[in-house]
């Protein structure tokens, strides 16, 4: 292994009018200096520099407080050095040049390597639709910046991206991003920057998200819509009786939602659907996909004549094979279809699941039961069926403005 020694020096050559001389420290590899770093805005005249212990002389002002920083400095690069060590990493001059410029890692590179090999708490990787969010992310990023260093993701950086993606940045349709689009954008490169000072790739003392804040998810409920059970059944009649106008699909795809309306399917589920949901005991149950790493389980009795209708015609009318991500999109535009046959407004698949945790408030099922229908195991979670119900009655009572 080659020998590396670190240490401060006194850059006696770059002396300035005043006889001051910057502080620096040097990189060497057996014995050769391979890299030289300055310590900003300290200098110090080469009278008060002592050059066998490398410090400032303690008859210099403010020595002190210059051996604090320049032994901060030592440790923060000593550290690198010795985590690369441990690691069997490659160390050698080109490694401590390109560390000394922040080249050391391309985010971006490194940020596909997360995507493609990351392993979560329970051993497994990003799911598929976890993986395509992510790599979106990076396809956006790289419009905005071409290349990355991790030393350039800064509080700059940061913001500057931010702004652009609020003021800049358009969707295929031209609009602009929800905050959420944009918390989640932030939360996905504070995600890898973390994995990196995790994997010893960084280290942590220049973490920017120290001190830049992403924010937190934005809930709004007025957004969030579900249908009552009138429109339930008029999307059932429609099916029933506008046959003409829908094709196979649209009916397929109708009774499956309303299969979600009354079972709380997720799409994610809904779409594979089959007998092999139900026990033994004739109950829907199974993992919803989207949350099968933290090992939930929900479990639907089939209790209502309505329940196990839509059930019915769901089984009987398998959907075809295809990829879930353009499908997802198939399935909500017959949705629409299906909507304005039956008069009602227009609903996508999120309406689904929402419309079955509002009857839950509606029935008053007791929580640790709505919970387990649902596949949830936090009070938050299943708090925003709650949300609904009261925003729906605050918005209904504002109708009194038209007559008191």
């Amino acid at each position: 292994m080659e020998a590396i020694n670190i240490y401060a020096m006194l850059v006696t050559w770059k002396k300035n009018k005043k006889g001051e001389c910057p502080i620096a420290i040097s990189f060497d590899i057996n014995s050769k200096r391979v890299g030289l770093q300055n310590i900003k805005n300290q200098r110090v005249p080469s009278d008060f520099w002592d050059s066998n212990r490398r410090v400032v002389k303690t008859s210099y002002p403010n020595a002190s407080l210059i051996n604090a920083v320049i032994e901060k400095k030592l440790h923060h690069h000593r550290e690198f050095i010795l985590k690369r060590q441990a690691l069997e990493m490659t160390l050698n001059a080109a490694v401590i040049k390109q560390y000394l410029a922040g080249k050391l890692v391309d985010f971006y590179t490194y940020a596909q390597d997360v995507i493609d090999n990351k392993k979560l708490d329970d051993g497994e990787g990003y799911s598929e639709d976890t993986k395509r969010r992510y790599r979106d992310e990076i396809k956006r990023m790289q419009q905005y910046q071409e290349s990355l260093q991790f030393n350039q993701i800064t509080v700059k950086f940061l913001e500057s991206y931010k702004l652009w993606l609020q003021n800049t940045y358009r969707k295929k349709d031209q609009k602009k991003l929800h905050k959420n689009s944009i918390w989640k954008a932030l939360g996905f490169i504070r995600m890898v920057y973390n994995q990196a000072v995790k994997d010893e790739i960084i280290l942590n003392e220049d973490n920017p998200f120290k001190k830049f804040e992403v924010g937190s998810y934005e809930e709004n409920y007025q957004k969030i819509k579900y249908l009552e059970l009138n429109q339930v059944q008029l999307i059932e009649k429609a099916l029933l009786e506008k046959l003409e106008l829908l094709d196979q699909l649209t009916i397929s795809i109708g009774y499956r939602f309303l299969a979600m309306c009354v079972l709380g399917m997720r799409i994610s589920d809904a779409m594979r659907l089959n007998e092999a949901f139900l026990n033994d005991a004739g109950q829907l149950d199974f993992k919803p996909h989207k949350t099968r790493r933290y090992n939930n389980t929900a479990v639907v009795p089939i209790q209502t004549d309505r329940q196990k209708k839509y059930l019915q015609e769901t089984l009987r009318r398998p959907l075809p094979e295809t990829d879930p991500k353009s499908f997802r999109t198939t399935f909500n535009n017959h949705l629409k279809i299906l909507a304005a046959a039956a008069g009602v407004p227009m609903i996508t698949s999120h309406a689904g699941r929402h419309t079955m945790g509002s009857l839950l408030i509606d029935a008053g099922i007791d929580k640790p039961a709505a919970k387990k229908m649902l596949g949830v195991k936090s009070d938050r979670t299943f708090d925003v069926y709650a949300h609904l119900k009261q925003s729906k009655l605050l918005s209904e009572a504002q109708k009194l403005n038209n007559v008191m």
